[in-house]
């Protein structure tokens, strides 16, 4: 189900091919990139688990060989991050990070933090294209079985935040009021829900 943006070949290849050289990897790129959903399918390939820093212990990692830590440029607890990633390194497992800003732009306080991440393989996503974006819109009305016309298919890219998980948000909104106010899914319907998610 994943659609595989051009932009994001070499990027794709880094991940997933079994000869790629990385133990530990940042995966950085602006909101809505696809960051999460490429982490997914990654822990579904190399069968990973997730890492919730706040609550980490460090028995969860005896559970797995691969790992994924999230929005990395979010996390307070350095310290926990840190402890997390030496273990994984040591025991020759691997981590999958991600991150909003770049390695460069990581403001951690811990210098050896930082120069861990900064040693690690990393990568850029690029941003969704509007035809990448209209293949995935078209999909999830089609998973949830609603016929829109293409006029509406590009009414909502013209008119909402052009990212994944905006387009995954308005579907699942339309799919819903529609069946509560059992409405046809036209222009206006449309127009009226994203001016309600903007007020």
């Amino acid at each position: 189900d994943y659609v595989f943006l051009h932009e994001n070949q070499d990027l794709y290849r880094l991940l997933f091919n079994r000869s790629s050289s990385w133990q530990t990897f940042l995966l950085y790129g602006e909101y809505g990139s696809g960051k999460t959903h490429l982490a997914h399918l990654w822990k579904e390939v190399k069968n990973a688990q997730f890492i919730n820093i706040d609550g980490f212990v460090l028995d969860v990692l005896n559970k797995a060989n691969a790992f994924v830590i999230e929005d990395v440029h979010l996390i307070k607890n350095e310290k926990k991050l840190l402890h997390c990633f030496n273990y994984i390194k040591e025991q020759g497992k691997f981590l999958l990070m991600t991150s909003g800003v770049s390695p460069n732009s990581l403001n951690f306080d811990l210098n050896d933090l930082r120069s861990r991440i900064m040693a690690s393989m990393s990568g850029k996503m690029a941003p969704p294209s509007e035809e990448l974006l209209r293949i995935v819109l078209i999909q999830y009305f089609s998973r949830n079985q609603i016929s829109v016309e293409l006029k509406v298919v590009n009414y909502i890219l013209n008119n909402v935040e052009r990212s994944f998980s905006e387009i995954k948000k308005i579907v699942k909104m339309i799919d819903e009021e529609s069946m509560a106010q059992s409405s046809s899914i036209t222009i206006p319907f449309v127009r009226s829900l994203i001016n309600g998610m903007h007020n």
